[in-house]
């Protein structure tokens, strides 16, 4: 806001002149005049209150700011705390270490696995779009593997408070997304203790399996359940189908993926709008909605 001090170098130079004009007048022949008529006593007053008034205004606004973001900082560090399960308590060390900003959120894993040309892509570009959207540091690998000849494809998706490395080690992954059965169970050793898995039932056979030298593995899900594993497994083939195209059971995997996060939907909702040409969009909205009700 811009202060009127101007305003008041001015007033003192017209009741300077005021002055000057009420003494002159005062050596004239006829009635003396009043200062009134020359100097207005109360021009001044009225100028300082106005700037007064816009300097508090200007610090109530700076403190308004102030409180803003300071509460935005706050929910944030609540929200992460109840993400890790955490009892928020009100007491003065842990209020301490969140104003200090000693508290650091917890970097998390996600890995997408599948088989060349079935969308890891887009699924990663989804995943980056609604975490950045809330605030997180997000950093996203290249694909690994000969995604032009149908083999093996991962990508690495990391995020969180600071985030210096998109590779995900074994046993770190929070979260394995996998578009095709078998990949999910290769990447079963880089699944964390209590992370969870996304699985599509589709079955690609790999070279070995079309030359007749080894057979697609059987019970899959059964097999990484058993083996302690949190696994979620839809037919994300036939729910694309039914939302139009086959092409998109990546977007019916990350509506399975949703419903397993904190997110809200509005947020999976723009990432789509961000992400899928327009003349997809609607078509890919179905497949979303297919598989976060799946």
């Amino acid at each position: 806001m811009k202060k009127p001090y101007h305003e008041i170098v001015f007033a003192y130079i017209r009741m300077f002149f005021g002055y000057v004009g009420y003494i002159c007048a005062g050596f004239g022949k006829g009635q003396r005049p009043k200062l009134s008529d020359y100097v207005n006593s109360g021009e001044l007053s009225d100028i300082r209150e106005k700037c007064d008034s816009k300097r508090v205004a200007e610090k109530a606004l700076d403190y308004v700011k102030t409180d803003c973001e300071e509460n935005k900082m706050m929910d944030r560090l609540i929200a992460e705390l109840k993400r890790k399960s955490y009892k928020y308590k009100d007491d003065s060390a842990e209020m301490e270490s969140l104003q200090t900003g000693e508290f650091k959120m917890e970097t998390k894993s996600i890995m997408i696995v599948g088989v060349g040309g079935q969308g890891s892509l887009l699924a990663s570009r989804i995943i980056g779009n609604v975490l950045l959207s809330q605030g997180y540091d997000v950093k996203v690998s290249e694909v690994h593997g000969m995604s032009q000849r149908g083999g093996s494809v991962v990508t690495y998706v990391k995020y969180g408070e600071k985030v210096y490395s998109p590779v995900v080690e074994k046993g770190e992954a929070d979260i394995v997304i996998s578009f095709e059965l078998l990949e999910t169970a290769r990447c079963l050793p880089y699944l964390k203790k209590d992370g969870k898995m996304i699985t599509s039932l589709q079955q690609i056979d790999p070279m070995p399996v079309i030359t007749g030298m080894a057979e697609y593995p059987e019970n899959l899900v059964e097999k990484l359940k058993s083996a302690g594993a949190d696994v979620t497994a839809v037919d994300a083939l036939a729910l694309a189908e039914q939302a139009g195209t086959s092409k998109a059971s990546n977007v019916v995997l990350m509506g399975v993926l949703s419903s397993k996060t904190d997110f809200p939907e509005e947020v999976w909702q723009k990432a789509l709008e961000q992400c899928v040409p327009p003349k997809f969009l609607e078509l890919n909205r179905k497949a979303f909605a297919l598989g976060r009700n799946a």
